[in-house]
């Protein structure tokens, strides 16, 4: 079907969308992770065709997500639907006043490679839930994801609600030229932009998920074995290409030789010796040659500016293998301490005092997340306080992802709005005002013509009420 009639007939179904009840959008969600559940097989082996990620992690994230999202909003949506009553000023003390949540219409969800079937299911469940039509276009970089979402998805709804367009860049860019009713975009900030600028045409809403260089941080009364392991962890989870991986790490001098030491056996313990990883089948591949050769000039760049691989670094062009690596020595101007490196390359920057982590971090476009690691309540604390970002974990990395009870987003460079749970249901939704005035109103005293009654009200209106 060609884009432009597609775009019609699902603008065609917006009203009768919005008419449809919770129980009824409840029991599409059902038959939704009914289906992901049946063809976990078929999943895992499209993900791991596009970026050889091993089957548990695919479940893991890809899978429970999307199942944690719909279980969540199948609990939650008889009482999202409902109008919400709100107070209303003294001056309309005898009105009524409500907030309506509404569909926007029709939606279009540009899904990134990345985690190709979660980031492209997972915002289609508060599309769905909150009454809208929807056109999924997933990435063509991970092309057995889409053609299984593309397969899953039209056995579960007709094209007028839910469809999936698959194809290359200029496919994406004829949809968002598409007058939606709003465009939920998950990608670079460059792309962001793009997105952004198409979508102003047509005054169209946007949801931007972005990504940035996330920290983590270490605190002097950080037990590092500990957190060692668990950036380690958050590190290598699909390979390092995730928006939410902890870019770099900041920690005190001291700490510098013990956290790479700790880093090294956390990452035998997982993958074996260096010389095995790239056999062991729980860890990943690059998702393509471009990406890998940008991954690889950052490295090179940073070494021949100073800096040195303490840890693994081995590059393997044919299938695309990186080695976790770490990075000590780096120059503050190298482009791998500017750009997200977005791949298993974590490096290590060490500092003399909170302030100048503070300073180092603030001095880059705001993070989408932030990692505090520490024992010392009052200094994660200043960490918290003193550096913007648009989640923050404490004592570990990446885990806010999976909880549908907190907004996911970042602001500035790292996004725009919100999603996950009630949050990703109200970016889909018109929160309408509608305010029911009685027959007899105080505000007709308001009204012209403006004698010295009138005018000792609206006095008094301005001073009290």
């Amino acid at each position: 079907m060609e884009l432009r009639e597609l775009f019609r007939l699902q603008q065609a179904s917006r009203q009768r969308l919005k008419e449809t009840t919770a129980a009824e959008r409840i029991e599409k969600l059902e038959r939704l992770g009914q289906a992901v559940l049946a063809k976990l097989p078929q999943l895992t082996e499209a993900v791991y065709q596009d970026l050889r990620k091993p089957a548990p992690e695919t479940v893991l994230s890809e899978a429970y997500p999307v199942l944690s999202e719909i279980r969540h909003a199948r609990r939650n949506l008889p009482d999202w639907v409902k109008p919400m009553n709100v107070p209303s000023p003294l001056v309309l003390f005898n009105a009524r006043s409500e907030i309506r949540y509404e569909p926007k219409g029709s939606v279009l969800i540009l899904a990134p490679w990345n985690f190709p079937f979660q980031l492209a299911v997972a915002p289609l469940v508060s599309a769905v839930a909150a009454g809208n039509s929807v056109i999924v276009k997933p990435s063509e970089l991970a092309p057995r994801s889409a053609a299984f979402t593309k397969q899953l998805l039209a056995e579960l709804f007709d094209p007028a609600e839910v469809a999936v367009v698959e194809g290359d860049r200029q496919v994406a860019q004829s949809l968002v030229r598409l007058p939606f009713d709003h465009i939920f975009f998950t990608g670079n900030a460059r792309v962001g932009r793009e997105v952004m600028a198409a979508a102003a045409t047509n005054l169209t809403s946007v949801t931007l998920e972005l990504g940035g260089k996330s920290p983590a941080i270490l605190d002097a009364s950080t037990d590092v074995r500990e957190a060692a392991d668990k950036i380690l962890w958050g590190k290598c989870l699909n390979t390092g290409q995730g928006c939410v991986a902890p870019d770099y790490v900041l920690l005190p001098e001291p700490m510098e030789k013990p956290f790479i030491e700790a880093a090294r056996e956390a990452i035998e313990a997982r993958y074996g010796p260096e010389s095995q990883i790239a056999d062991n089948p729980d860890y990943g591949r690059i998702v393509n040659r471009d990406h890998f050769r940008r991954i690889q000039k950052l490295v090179e760049d940073a070494v021949r500016g100073g800096a040195s691989i303490e840890v693994g670094g081995v590059f393997r062009e044919e299938d695309c293998f990186i080695s976790p690596a770490l990075l000590c020595g780096i120059p503050s101007e190298a482009d791998i301490l500017q750009e997200e490196i977005f791949g298993p390359v974590l490096p290590v920057v060490s500092y003399l005092g909170p302030d100048e982590a503070v300073r180092f971090v603030a001095s880059r476009p705001r993070p989408l997340a932030l990692y505090v690691f520490g024992k010392n309540e009052n200094a994660i604390e200043k960490f918290v306080r003193e550096i913007g970002a648009g989640a923050t974990v404490t004592n570990d990395v990446v885990v806010h992802f999976g909880s549908p009870y907190l907004p996911f987003g970042g602001f500035n460079h790292s996004g725009m709005g919100k999603s996950h749970g009630h949050f990703g249901f109200k970016a889909f939704s018109h929160e309408r005002a509608v305010l029911h005035q009685p027959k007899n109103s105080l505000v007709r005293l308001l009204y012209p013509p403006y004698r010295r009654f009138t005018r000792k009200v609206i006095q008094l209106t301005a001073r009290f009420f």
